[in-house]
């Protein structure tokens, strides 16, 4: 781990048999976004995916290369995509790939509207499919890490991280309430996951070390550390808020 590389194995000694080891099953959330992750966590077998919450859609169009359809084809009706990202459907970019058929997929994340029914279903949107997919902004296996800034006090690291980069200056995307961006502090909003990281295969094994583990360091390698998280960029913060909105949109 880069943030302990040059400290004594034997400051790490306490660290290290307070470690909070934790297992995830396929498609588990292991950080969402939008929450503050409660450590940080380094993945010791296993592999994730850093993704982006987005809705795509499947549009319902006659099954025809064009011109009138045939006998045959009168009544045939097929899917054509309209994702707001891709253009052509590529499984290795959705964690909804754990499934065979597609199809099923997509019926597992439709997004219904209206009032729901006594099943507790919307109503289907007319002649498209809505769907909720995932964009892919990296792929993380053994050793990768993120959450480290929760390790350090939060008020000085972000007078330091912030400093000469627009200060505090929030950006919020369309849609959010004027209460919601109230009520948020600045440590919830500049600590926060930007993105959301899950879990890749059939289980992933990390171990998390949690803010109160930082105790036992001599406040010697401390200040190491804290110099160290300064300058890492995190994987589930890796740009802007706002430049993930551009890059999903």
């Amino acid at each position: 781990m880069d943030v302990f590389a040059d400290l004594d194995p034997s400051d790490l000694m306490p660290i290290a048999a307070n470690i909070f080891p934790k297992t995830y099953s396929y498609g588990e959330f292991l950080t969402e976004k939008g929450t503050i992750p409660p450590g940080l966590f380094v993945i010791q077998e296993g592999q994730c995916k850093v993704v982006a919450q987005r809705i795509g859609e499947r549009k319902l169009i006659d099954n025809r290369a064009g011109g009138p359809p045939g006998p045959a084809a009168k009544n045939i009706r097929r899917l054509e995509l309209n994702d707001p990202v891709l253009h052509d459907f590529n499984p290795q970019t959705s964690i909804l790939n754990q499934v065979n058929s597609m199809s099923r997929g997509y019926q597992n994340a439709r997004v219904m509207i209206g009032e729901t029914d006594k099943d507790g279903f919307g109503h289907q949107i007319k002649d498209r499919m809505e769907y909720v997919d995932y964009m892919v902004f990296n792929q993380l296996t053994k050793g990768n890490s993120w959450g480290s800034r929760v390790l350090v006090p939060t008020e000085s690291y972000l007078k330091r991280k912030y400093v000469g980069q627009g200060g505090l200056e929030r950006f919020y995307p369309p849609g959010v309430s004027q209460e919601f961006k109230n009520k948020e502090t600045d440590e919830n909003y500049h600590m926060k996951s930007h993105l959301s990281i899950v879990a890749d295969s059939a289980k992933v094994h990390v171990w998390i070390i949690r803010k109160q583990d930082m105790a036992y360091l001599p406040e010697k390698a401390f200040e190491q550390v804290y110099e160290k998280v300064i300058g890492l960029k995190e994987e589930d913060r890796p740009y802007h808020e706002q430049d993930i909105m551009y890059i999903i949109e």
